[in-house]
Order: structure tokens, then C-alpha cells, then sequence
């Protein structure tokens, strides 16, 4: 079977892949809730008025690189 899945090319999904997926997906937003956190109680003491689309940006690109840094590290473990 093994020799089958090699000379097709066939790739067959490790359950482990899965499993950093779940481990990097709850870093990732632990990070991101202290990060929104910290940016709201900021931006509340200091008053400023931020419009909404670029923040909403900045925490979008923070988390996609928050969550392909983590996956890499867990994956190299």
C-alpha cells in the first residue's frame, strides 16, 4: 500500500497536522485578544478616534502572521 500511495504521488494527511492546526489556531487568538485588548484600553485612556477600517486591517495581517509563524513553530517541534 505504501509503495501504491509513493508512485501515484498521493499525499495522505497526517492526523498531526491537525493537531499543531488546533494548537496554533488557540495561540493565535490568545495573542490576538491581548493585542485588541491592549489597543482598546489604549486608544480609550489616550481618546483617540480611529477609523475603523485600517485597525480592522492591522489586526487581520497581525493574526494571518501570528497564526503561519505559530504553525511553523509547533511544526517543527
Amino acid at each position: 500500500m505504501t509503495m501504491n500511495m509513493r508512485l501515484s504521488g498521493e499525499v495522505k494527511e497526517d492526523e498531526r497536522d491537525y493537531r499543531i492546526s488546533e494548537k496554533a489556531s488557540l495561540r493565535t487568538f490568545q495573542i490576538i485578544f491581548i493585542v485588541q485588548g491592549f489597543l482598546y484600553a489604549t486608544l480609550a485612556i489616550l481618546g483617540i478616534q480611529l477609523p475603523a477600517q485600517p485597525v480592522v486591517g492591522a489586526l487581520f495581517a497581525i493574526t494571518g502572521i501570528s497564526y503561519a509563524g505559530i504553525f511553523q513553530w509547533y511544526k517543527r517541534m
